[in-house]
């Protein structure tokens, strides 16, 4: 299934929209949704490495109609274990994340990540400090709008959260992550979170994993993020965005239906616009359950990739379209 994952939860099931809070007569379309999908946990397996597990779902013959991955599975995917076993691990260079409100556990589920996997610590999570390893920490440069369990949005963003900065550290785990989060998902918090993350130069890469329809942005808020966003690639700073989860449409800015629409901030010319692919890759084969290792590839062998497009069988795909803002993508 699509390769964006938390931990290993695979995709299909579920998407977490946002909407505006109780009281607030904003429209729709001024307040951004996370790009997000989940699905269901598969149970545990065989061991084996020396600190995590499989999930049914990565096991040939187990689960067949489920597949997930994890990180050394996408690493051999994408030829990235290469690169990490030849240096190159991102140590050295920062990748900001802008997301909106907070994700209260972020700090436990990345120690409870790395510990699962294997992976390197972080400097900034309790432990001691490593001049060989990367630094995590967050800013909410508006202040940090209080989590309440419970609010749909707000879970919603702390999914999104957690998803983004877990796998940033899978496929980058030399790198150090920013965690820039706005107040809330109104496009002037947003804007003023990666207003303060450009100004102040915090990292190399800018990762905006949500977006809206790109009509029902403010025309004042739109230029004053182009320019943002010129100041950004001024500095060296790569910036990029999710296309989005619906597809070639976008709700329209009231929110009651759909249109033909693209997605901003992924519509800028400025900003690489990163669509989701349905990844085919081999599964860990177990002697223990009737499979040959010798006559199967390794894990996470590539196999073919198409773009990612429920259609028939359920609800999102990738984003994709024309703009009718910017001329050039």
């Amino acid at each position: 299934m699509r390769t964006r994952i938390l931990l290993i939860v695979t995709a299909a099931a579920l998407i977490i929209s946002s909407a505006p809070m109780a009281g607030n007569k904003a429209k729709r379309g001024s307040r951004v949704s996370p790009f997000l999908r989940l699905g269901p946990q598969a149970a545990l397996s065989d061991a084996v490495g020396p600190t995590y597990a499989l999930f049914t779902c990565q096991v040939v013959n187990l689960s067949p109609g489920v597949t997930c991955y994890d990180p050394y599975q996408i690493r051999h995917a994408y030829n990235i274990d290469k690169l990490i076993a030849a240096g190159f691990t991102g140590s050295g260079k920062t990748i900001v994340i802008v997301d909106a409100y907070q994700s209260p556990n972020i700090v436990k589920q990345l120690n409870t990540f790395n510990s699962f996997y294997g992976l390197p610590n972080m400097n900034g999570l309790g432990g001691p400090n490593n001049p060989s390893l990367g630094t995590f920490s967050q800013v909410a440069p508006d202040g940090l709008t209080p989590f309440v369990p419970g609010d749909p949005s707000m879970t919603g963003w702390a999914e999104e959260i957690s998803l983004d900065v877990l796998w940033a550290h899978a496929i980058a785990p030399g790198a150090s992550i920013v965690l820039v989060l706005a107040r809330s998902n109104s496009d002037p918090d947003i804007l003023s979170a990666t207003k303060y993350a450009v100004d102040n130069h915090l990292g190399d890469i800018i990762s905006q994993s949500f977006g809206e329809n790109e009509s029902c942005m403010d025309p004042s808020l739109l230029a004053q993020q182009h320019q943002v966003f010129a100041d950004a690639t001024m500095k060296g700073m790569t910036l990029l965005a999710s296309s989005s989860d619906y597809g070639s449409a976008q709700f329209t800015c009231a929110g009651s239906s759909v249109v033909l629409a693209v997605s901003i901030p992924a519509s800028d010319p400025l900003v690489s616009a990163v669509g989701g692919t349905e990844l085919h890759a081999a599964r860990y084969c177990l002697a223990s359950l009737g499979c040959n290792p010798s006559t199967n590839p390794a894990p996470g062998t590539y196999e073919g990739e198409i773009a990612w497009n429920e259609g028939a069988i359920g609800y999102g795909a990738t984003g994709g379209g024309f703009s009718v803002v910017y001329d050039e993508p």
